[in-house]
């Protein structure tokens, strides 16, 4: 099986600083999504824009994550709007060879 990125993005109806404070206590259940190899987070607040890619072991845990109450939770969440999700294949050999960061998350 290969691995699978999921992009999501969004607009947020606070300010970036809430932004911020809204999704830290996300962290610790995004931290335990299973299958989930990491997640880089995204922002672009000239466009109060907001989002992630999210790359995991395969499409069954990505399946399980796009029906999770987590998932949910963003879909309708009165802060956001416009919520987009886009799963996707990872072509491995391609992204090897660019340095993609295909490993393994790294937990400290």
């Amino acid at each position: 099986m290969s691995v699978h990125i999921v992009i999501m993005t969004f607009k947020f109806n606070i300010s970036s600083v809430e932004y911020v404070h809204v999704m830290k206590p996300l962290t610790g259940e995004i931290l335990n999504i299973p299958g989930l190899r990491w997640k880089i987070w995204l922002i672009n607040e000239s466009q109060s824009t907001a989002g992630g890619l999210y790359l995991f072991d395969n499409s069954s845990y990505v399946q399980t994550f796009l029906t999770s109450p987590l998932m949910d939770h963003f879909q309708h969440h009165p802060s956001f709007t416009e919520v987009r999700v886009m799963p996707f294949d990872v072509l491995e050999a391609e992204t090897a060879a660019t340095h993609g960061p295909l490993g393994a998350g790294v937990r400290i």
